[in-house]
């Protein structure tokens, strides 16, 4: 497998103790949505899936890739969105950096529109701007050249209007001390400030255009490869090459289209006609089929960031507050069975951070001598808690059949024990909303696929990560105090054992979560579609050297 060209192509540079290390953005990635796709001929397998041109060849220049999903892009306003859009926010915006998780250790930067980064205190962040970086040549802003002031409007409009709580509660000031510096200062040391930075929704945006427009949420314009050629909320995407990007040469394409779709089997069939350039197939059984279309074909397999879980209301009963009880459950299933009959055995046993994020989960080893099933223990649990006939309910979004057989297999595992489980499949506006109520004793399901150890684990808070949501379980002091510990370590190797503690004890409590599995994922790509490559840590929508051999 060829070295990566993205590598190569951009500044790394692993920061010291005094700064802020994390991994990647939040939210959904690009190979979520179907996008991601690298390797080489028919399947290869392994964490470092990526590839680069070969030296031998010369990309093309030309043509439009096209990409689509069942998933609808809603809006493109990075500081709001939330959903697929996320995935398309990079090549539309410019960013002052971007944090990726490498193949292997530490997550490391890649410098976009600031070149580097001076700490003289934990909680003083110097950005050194990159000069002659320019905005797509559109109205309002007509390529004018991006500015420290367009970096400050644009972090406010995040305080304004975004989801973050970072934004609102760690900045103390945002400021240009010189036209080339952009200085954030911090109430308090916060070990995920340069994964916020970096993140996909802290997109540089022009003031003219949101005051042109209201909002980005069908308009965009940033300093990004690509600029919006067209939208249609809920339907297509088309993105068109930005000529003045300051990346020489960069991109090769002329564009980009995305096309929502009903249903998988369209957009397998799609590309199988052809009429798209990459596919995720869902299942190993699919992703089997797909590599039959032909032996240009590029499919690979990697390690799934989305952990499937049963999730653990402890309020909803008293008996649930009893960790014996939540420790009979934990034991009863079968983990083993799971991985074997739902994905044919591609995955493995996983805590809250996917076992694909090495450096931040425990060894799998650890993991299934923790999780090893016990029947007998688990009835044993249930006698010294003095609870029998036990029955609870189950709610799942019935919309996803993996998640519906998930929860069969679940309530087969239980009734060993003598738990009974009424499965209750909600459509999914009714799931959500009791979701976000608390109105539920179990829950079945699969979180996104998070490239950063930091969400998946502070979830666990007694508050979650917002620390104001309405808590599920009672509360925790000590494992409150440990996920607050690790927001306020920034060095690497430091967090990552506290991280790893932290992780231990929220197993050992059996809740608010139940942790499954987590699968491997599959991608697939036609082999004319070349410099493609599936970045670790979901962050392919940083990766603009594509090109069609065609």
């Amino acid at each position: 497998m060829s070295t990566s060209d993205y590598w190569r192509r951009f500044s790394r540079q692993r920061l010291s103790r005094r700064r802020a290390l994390a991994a990647g953005a939040a939210g959904l990635g690009a190979a979520a949505l179907g996008l991601a796709g690298c390797g080489g001929n028919k399947e290869e397998e392994g964490k470092t899936p990526v590839a680069g041109t070969p030296a031998s060849e010369t990309p093309k220049t030309g043509g439009v890739s096209r990409q689509g999903g069942t998933t609808p892009i809603l809006k493109i306003d990075p500081h709001t969105e939330t959903q697929a859009g996320l995935a398309f926010l990079p090549f539309i915006y410019g960013y002052l950096a971007h944090y990726v998780q490498p193949p292997e250790g530490a997550p490391q930067t890649i410098w976009d529109h600031a070149t580097a980064l001076e700490q003289p205190e934990e909680t003083v962040f110097n950005f050194k701007m990159r000069p002659g970086v320019r905005f797509q040549d559109v109205p309002p802003v007509s390529g004018r050249e991006v500015t420290v002031e367009d970096v400050i409007y644009s972090l406010d409009r995040i305080v304004e209007v975004g989801p973050e709580p970072f934004w609102k509660k760690y900045i103390a000031n945002k400021s240009a001390p010189d036209p080339s510096t952009f200085r954030l200062e911090l109430s308090s040391v916060y070990a995920y400030t340069m994964e916020d930075v970096g993140g996909v929704r802290c997109a540089i945006v022009p003031r003219e255009a949101v005051e042109a427009w209201g909002n980005l949420e069908q308009n965009g314009i940033g300093s990004g490869p690509f600029g919006v050629k067209s939208f249609s909320r809920g339907d297509r995407l088309e993105l068109a090459r930005n000529p003045n990007y300051y990346v020489a040469g960069i991109p090769h394409l002329d564009g980009i289209s995305y096309l929502t779709i009903a249903d998988d089997a369209s957009v397998r069939a799609a590309f199988r006609a052809k009429q798209l350039d990459t596919y995720a197939p869902p299942s190993k059984i699919i992703a089997d089929q797909v590599v039959g279309y032909g032996g240009d074909v590029v499919m690979i397999r990697e390690p799934n960031l989305l952990v499937y879980k049963v999730d653990v209301n402890e309020l909803s009963r008293q008996e649930l507050r009893d960790i014996r009880v939540r420790e009979a459950i934990d034991k009863a299933l079968d983990r083993d069975t799971m991985i074997e009959k739902l994905t044919f055995g591609e995955g493995n046993y996983t805590g809250p951070v996917s076992w694909g994020l090495s450096f931040w989960s425990l060894p799998q080893e650890e993991l299934r001598a923790f999780y090893k099933r016990d029947v007998t223990k688990a009835k044993q649990l249930l006698e010294a808690a003095g609870v029998s006939d036990l029955s609870l309910e189950l709610k799942f979004n019935s919309a996803q059949t993996f998640i519906a057989d998930i929860g069969a297999m679940v309530k087969e595992h239980l009734a060993e024990v003598g738990i009974n489980v009424t499965l209750v499949p909600q459509e999914v506006g009714t799931y959500l909303a009791d979701r976000s109520n608390v109105n539920y004793q179990l829950g079945c399901g699969g979180g996104l696929p998070y490239p950063s150890e930091r969400y998946p684990l502070q979830f666990n808070h007694t508050y979650n990560w917002t620390r104001e949501a309405p808590p599920i379980i009672e509360e925790d002091p000590a494992v409150d105090a440990m996920l607050d510990k690790i927001l306020a370590t920034p060095d690497v190797d430091e967090r990552q054992k506290l991280v790893l503690e932290a992780t231990r004890a929220i197993l050992n409590r059996h809740g608010p979560f139940l942790y499954l599995f987590a699968p491997y994922a599959y991608t697939a790509r036609w082999s004319y579609l070349k410099g493609y490559e599936n970045v670790p840590s979901a962050m392919t929508g940083i990766t603009y050297t594509m090109w069609l051999d065609k």
